[in-house]
């Protein structure tokens, strides 16, 4: 969604081929009255409390006065929007729409990262609700989201149209829609610092993407390729084309592990492992195209994975066998822990440093000269070290296996 600051009115897409959409029409009638509310948007200090432990903290909160059909006292209203955060920067930026860029060290030159007056969802949607008291439901903003309009808009985002490109003008196809094209909520990151992965409101920014000419390699088997949902409940003889592995319900399972993750806890502390018994959720299933749901204690991002037909690509690309040169300068340049010292050097011969001198008189001449009581409890120690040192020497090799480096 573009806000156009020549004629203060919202620039939205259309066609003359189809009806105005309902949100189109919410968003210019209401428009107008926003702009004026964010106008008087400040940055308010407010205190925060953990109900757990009473702990208390000074954040910075949005707030916009809104008019109601006159100036007087009673007609103004004001509404906090957007969340608590630790600045009023902080805070009043999830409202302000400038150009956003950044420094490419390998083009070495400014990208835009977001054209400016672009407003995200979510944040529409919370304007949109308090102050226009306008209430769209989970269909409307998905409605929204995947609107021609806005996906093909040129400034909704520079990155999305960045990947389109990639798609479209380079012959390659994003593994996980050509495999699920109609699979719902599917996400590979979520907010931690608001859990929102517990209500799988996130974003799908990790891809797998491969040449067309070998897209036909990656299998499509739906017995195999069954997205993982844990313990959602799937009626297996009802469940044709994966119908159920594509709903919302199901990727929200998968997301949580059917309740068994743990988010951030409110009393500190940081996320809590996941259990093996959730951990091995992931793996029940066949090896497949899709995602792999590995717990928010390891990261906000998850994996994903791309089931490929070996036998028929292995028959096709690999007919002979293959055979590493290890003398090839550019195969050494690729395995730089080939030329690292090996382990077992650190238990060599001392350095020059810690070796005795040549004046250094040997073990057999300090014994002939009958060294004195404290001098033989140094000599003594020095040996004892010296075993020490031989059985740790042994004790940590026994770790080890040495193999063939060349």
């Amino acid at each position: 969604t573009n806000d156009n600051n020549t004629n203060n009115k919202l620039s939205l897409p259309t066609s003359s081929l189809s009806p105005i959409s309902k949100w189109k029409i919410d968003v210019t009638k209401h428009w107008k009255n926003i702009e004026k509310a964010l106008s008087t948007i400040e940055a308010i200090p407010v205190t925060t409390k953990n109900i757990t432990t009473g702990s208390t903290f000074e954040k910075f909160r949005a707030r916009v006065t809104i008019r109601k059909g006159g100036e007087t006292q009673e007609s103004l209203r004001k509404v906090f929007i957007g969340k608590s955060e630790s600045s009023p920067e902080e805070c009043l930026y999830y409202f302000t729409y400038p150009k956003v860029v950044y420094f490419d060290v390998d083009l070495q030159k400014e990208l835009i990262a977001r054209e400016e007056n672009v407003i995200p969802l979510d944040i529409l949607y919370e304007v949109m609700s308090k102050i226009a008291s306008v209430d769209w439901g989970t269909s409307t903003l998905e409605q929204i989201a995947n609107s021609e309009d806005v996906l093909s808009h040129p400034s909704s985002s520079p990155t999305i149209g960045w990947l389109i490109d990639v798609i479209e003008n380079n012959n390659m196809v994003d593994a996980f829609r050509f495999v699920h094209p109609n699979a719902k909520g599917r996400f590979t990151c979520w907010n931690q610092r608001t859990n929102a992965r517990f209500e799988n409101m996130g974003t799908r920014i990790d891809y797998t993407l491969v040449d067309k000419s070998i897209a036909k390699y990656i299998n499509k088997d739906e017995d195999c390729n069954k997205l993982r949902c844990c313990n959602y409940p799937i009626n297996k003889d009802k469940d044709t084309n994966n119908k159920s592995h594509n709903t919302d319900e199901a990727a929200f399972h998968a997301a949580t592990a059917s309740g068994q993750f743990q988010g951030a806890a409110y009393h500190g502390g940081g996320i809590a492992d996941a259990s093996t018994a959730a951990l091995e959720t992931q793996f029940l299933g066949d090896p497949h195209t899709g995602i792999i749901y590995t717990p928010p204690s390891y990261s906000d991002h998850i994996a994903v994975s791309l089931f490929l037909n070996h036998d028929d690509w292995h028959k096709q690309h690999f007919s002979t066998s293959l055979a590493l040169d290890v003398k090839c300068p550019y195969t050494k340049k690729t395995q730089p822990h080939k030329s690292q010292t090996s382990i077992s050097s650190f238990f060599g011969k001392s350095s020059s440093s810690s070796s005795p001198s040549s004046s250094t008189p040997s073990t057999s001449q300090e014994m002939k000269r009958k060294p004195s009581v404290k001098q033989g409890k140094a000599f003594s120690n020095k040996k004892t070290k010296n075993e020490n040192r031989v059985s740790s020497k042994n004790s940590i090799l026994s770790h080890f296996t040495v193999g063939n480096t060349k």
